[in-house]
């Protein structure tokens, strides 16, 4: 390793001339550069032995790095950088990288990509359509935009030609939808349904608020005892205190307590 090691500061030195490097980067001062990947755990090699012609070659047994950061050699790594390095060459769990980040083989984690592939145990990613993912929890498994299918043990959500068709039973939001035909969803006690999407809508939030529409003929809405209707023919509303009724252009009534109107052209 040294001789190797030595016949490439040669030929660097040959390359170059040596009174740029000789004097400023083989002092005491660039002993241990501060951009030197990582700490070997043994440093075997005696300072005397020492090659520093940083960032050209750097040797010290058994680290050794030629034209910084592109290729290194550690007891712990190897490195060929972009094309490939090898990190936790002293364990037998090893992590290998290929023209990085696009290649990882990681024996630590098991958890590996060659993108646009992901993989690991019980998951596989082809990014960004197919995921699939049959770990603890929640399993999925979808080719967007033709199907999206997820459950966690009797919950499930199936979706099909996204956002068209949905089956859902997902604790307490159940329902359905074929788009924009209709649908029908159940939501935290709140209860909607479409028809024709966007026309015609009912919906209901609890027993005192609730409503209809189908546009553009009528809007229907209920909060408690108040209640609004309007339609181009007739209208209406009435809440506590104040009625009114509204037959345009024919007329227009309201009642309040204190008394009430009738305004009509007629």
């Amino acid at each position: 390793m040294k001789r190797a090691a030595k016949t490439l500061v040669t030929m660097s030195v040959l390359l170059l001339v040596a009174g740029m490097f000789s004097g400023g980067c083989a002092t005491n001062a660039m002993k241990g550069t501060p951009f030197y990947t990582g700490e070997y755990e043994e440093r075997k090699g005696v300072p005397e032995d020492r090659i520093n012609i940083w960032p050209l070659v750097y040797y010290r047994d058994p680290a050794l790095s030629v034209l910084w950061p592109f290729i290194e050699k550690t007891d712990d790594h190897f490195a060929l950088r972009p094309l490939m390095s090898v990190y936790g060459l002293d364990q037998k769990k090893r992590v290998y990288n290929v023209l990085w980040p696009l290649g990882e083989i990681n024996q630590r984690t098991k958890r590996h990509r060659l993108f646009p592939l992901f993989w690991s145990k019980g998951e596989f990613v082809v990014f960004p359509l197919y995921w699939h993912d049959a770990g603890p929890g929640t399993k999925m498994d979808a080719l967007f935009p033709l199907w999206i299918l997820r459950r966690n043990g009797e919950k499930y959500s199936r979706h099909f030609m996204w956002p068209i068709v949905n089956f859902k039973d997902w604790g307490k939001e159940k329902g359905w939808r074929v788009w924009p035909l209709a649908g029908h969803y159940k939501k935290y006690g709140r209860d909607s349904s479409f028809f024709a999407w966007p026309l015609g809508h009912a919906w209901r939030d609890s027993v005192d608020q609730s409503g209809s529409a189908l546009f553009p003929l009528y809007f229907y809405g209920r909060d408690g005892e108040s209640k609004k209707f309007f339609s181009l023919p007739y209208s209406f509303g009435r809440s506590s205190g104040k009625d009114w009724d509204l037959g345009f252009p024919l007329f227009y009534r309201q009642k309040k307590d204190s008394g009430s109107m009738v305004v009509s052209p007629l």
